[in-house]
């Protein structure tokens, strides 16, 4: 119930914000919410044309979910899951009719968030996949229809490059250098901040279970060096934009323009490089101006006051001030 109670609150918020944007009119947000109902107890569901599955990425407890919507589902309903990575043809494994299973995989912020993965299992139809692509146009969305390979299409860009950038942090990259690379290289977010939005506790559970189902399969595993981040931060709580903390520090009740990156990396940095990590990176020189440099080019491009809503602000130069004397720079080390 607690959960139900937060998604329409969180629901009613971005109704009124749609309508001070002048996207809804007021009667438009109050025919959206008269058409919204919520039941934390299993209802009938013969009526409905679609359901989406959105639970947490464990592939068995999604197999459970399906199993139970199957038995409650009419003949012709059509069985979505959110899934970014797991397998279609597995969860459709789990009903009756497979053939009515696809994958509707949203993107986070949804509400924001233009895309939608159209994942097309072994045996999913013609008709669920035509079903499913009308749907998506419907509600306004742009549908890209992929097939059922591990990570997809999305998961597999989205992954590479939010963990490069962590990686990059992990490997003493300034996180400012890191962000600006990334909204210079025409990404629409940077990839630290895509990170929290998307949850940090997410992608360290995804990729549990991706680990877990490769080793099923008999395939080596090689966890990505950007994991290591991922882990710490979790175990500190710090897990994303949900949680209101993650690599950056996000105030409550706002839509995330003034978030900032969370000065305690630089107490962070020195534990995981002096924690054994030093010897890798003992050739890493860094670069006050070159740091500045690379913000300054951002600046140029999308306006200053657009970095600063990005979290790319001035108080997060202190963090390079942390850095441990092992790692100052040497004179002229760093081209620009």
């Amino acid at each position: 119930p607690k959960a139900l109670a937060k998604g329409v609150s969180n629901i009613h918020r971005l109704t009124q914000r749609a309508v001070k944007a002048r996207v809804f009119t007021p009667k438009q947000a109050r025919e959206t919410l008269d058409r919204l109902s919520t039941a934390h107890t299993a209802v009938p569901l013969g009526r409905h044309h679609l359901v989406i599955e959105a639970a947490t990425e464990n592939l068995e407890l999604k197999k459970t979910i399906f199993a139970d919507l199957a038995a409650r589902c009419g003949p012709d309903t059509i069985l979505a899951t959110n899934t970014s990575a797991l397998s279609v043809a597995n969860l459709a494994a789990s009903v009756p009719h497979p053939e009515r299973v696809i994958g509707l995989h949203f993107f986070s912020p949804v509400d924001r968030m233009p895309l939608v993965e159209i994942i097309v299992g072994a045996q999913t139809s013609a008709q669920t996949l035509a079903r499913g692509f009308d749907f998506v146009q419907q509600i306004g969305k742009t549908p890209i229809v992929v097939n059922d390979a591990r990570g997809f299409y999305t998961s597999r860009v989205f992954g590479t490059y939010v963990m490069e950038g962590v990686a990059m942090l992990a490997e003493g990259v300034h996180p400012r250098h890191v962000e600006a690379a990334g909204l210079q290289a025409g990404m629409p977010m940077p990839p630290l901040a895509l990170q929290d939005e998307v949850s940090l506790s997410l992608s360290l559970h995804v990729a549990e279970q991706t680990r877990k189902d490769l080793e099923a399969e008999g395939r080596p595993v090689a966890e990505h060096p950007g994991m290591a981040v991922i882990r710490r931060l979790c175990a500190l709580g710090r897990v994303g934009r949900k949680a209101g903390q993650g690599f950056y520090d996000w105030p409550a009740g706002t839509d995330g323009g003034d978030r900032r990156l969370w000065p305690g990396l630089a107490g962070e940095w020195q534990t995981w490089f002096c924690g054994g990590v030093c010897g890798q990176i003992a050739s890493v020189n860094f670069d006050h101006s070159a740091v500045l440099h690379g913000v300054s080019g951002v600046e140029d491009q999308v306006g200053e006051d657009q970095v600063k809503m990005r979290g790319i602000d001035e108080h997060v130069v202190k963090w390079f001030d942390a850095v441990p004397p092992e790692f100052h720079p040497v004179s002229g080390s760093v081209s620009e």
